[in-house]
């Protein structure tokens, strides 16, 4: 995680060489591995949506839409992971949202990447990240959002097969457990 934080001290040090200290960085280091990392999904919440957008419509071009359920509790991310699912939360309820088969050819094997390319069918929008079903049940039921997308967590695999592959994740596709703990750290530059 970080690698944007990274490329940001990068480019501020280009920017910058002969401020002391812009050739390091500070970093928490977490062995990547299941039993020593936790990864939490980073919902997505859809608002601005035009009256009358077939939501379910334009996502049933990808997924297979599941029928309408009662809301989530945060015990729904299990079931997400073991149905391979994704789910569409709306004042309604949810629905489950299986991807296609071939519907995502060329597509990154993310949630993230499937959600991004499936709501390109959707018209202008505006989407924002959460953290945690329960917010995402409030700001849908709440109206402050007018549907919620829930993720599966990335495995700590498909984060190793991207880091081989060379390449970055999508943005906002991980939430590392354990955070540092918030506060100030100062770092002496002489």
């Amino acid at each position: 995680d970080g690698h944007h934080r990274y490329e940001t001290a990068l480019t501020f040090h280009a920017e910058r060489p002969e401020l002391a200290g812009t050739d390091a960085t500070l970093c928490y280091v977490v062995e990547l591995a299941p039993d020593q990392l936790t990864v939490q999904p980073i919902h997505r919440l859809l608002s601005d949506l035009p009256e009358g957008t077939g939501l379910v419509g334009a996502l049933g071009e990808r997924f297979e839409v599941g029928p309408l359920e009662g809301l989530p509790d945060p015990a729904v991310i299990h079931r997400l992971v073991e149905r391979g699912a994704l789910a569409l939360l709306t004042a309604e309820g949810m629905r489950l949202l299986t991807p296609r088969s071939g519907a995502f050819e060329g597509v990154a094997d993310l949630d993230t990447a499937r959600l991004d390319a499936a709501l390109q069918a959707v018209p202008d929008h505006s989407l924002r990240f959460q953290h945690g079903v329960g917010h995402v049940v409030a700001a849908v039921t709440g109206g402050t959002a007018q549907a919620g997308v829930l993720l599966r967590p990335v495995s700590v695999a498909q984060i190793e097969a991207t880091a081989h592959a060379r390449a970055k994740m999508p943005p906002k596709s991980t939430f590392f457990w354990p955070k540092p703990r918030t506060g100030t750290v100062l770092r002496s530059i002489r």
